[in-house]
């Protein structure tokens, strides 16, 4: 018996790529719940899929060596002195 992945588009617009990870995400849940299963995507998957897709964009933007590392001071208002520095990976 196979599993199922159901994804539903409530509104126009959206593209079928979107539906499909959508429907795979879908999936992958219902065969970890067993064989022969049946889940939708739903909001929690959202956020699942929503964190998935930014652990790749880092992991690509890594791999490309696209970041560049700028150190910001941190600056006492009082005395005027820099106290410190924040590093900023942009």
């Amino acid at each position: 018996m196979g599993s199922i992945g159901i994804a539903l588009r409530n509104a126009p617009g959206g593209d079928a790529g979107e539906l499909r990870r959508e429907t795979d995400v879908a999936l992958n849940r219902a065969k970890t719940e067993g064989r022969g299963r049946c889940a939708a995507f739903d909001s929690e998957a959202s956020a699942a899929l929503n964190l998935l897709t930014r652990q790749t964009d880092l992991r690509r933007a890594i791999e490309r060596d696209e970041f560049e590392l700028h150190y910001q001071p941190i600056v006492d208002l009082v005395s005027t002195s820099i106290v410190g520095f924040e590093a900023l990976l942009r």
